[in-house]
């Protein structure tokens, strides 16, 4: 997704571009993590507290983030 979204960008500075492709995919991973739950209530599914996908998506949505901030 950093690869797509850095590709979409245009401008001549690489690291504009590297910061803004982990700026906006660290963003749709974290509403990714934040829709999975209202998600399974419209589907009408049982809603837990902790699901594997939910985490393992807020985990790579942190990661990227940190390395926007870095």
């Amino acid at each position: 997704m950093i690869a797509i979204i850095f590709f979409i960008l245009d401008s001549p500075d690489n690291k504009y571009l590297f910061s803004m492709a982990t700026a906006y995919t660290g963003l749709i991973l974290l509403a990714a993590t934040l829709l999975i739950g209202p998600l399974n209530l419209i589907k009408g599914k049982n809603n837990p507290v902790s699901s594997y996908l939910r985490r393992d998506i807020g985990i790579w949505a942190a990661v990227v983030s940190i390395i926007h901030v870095i």
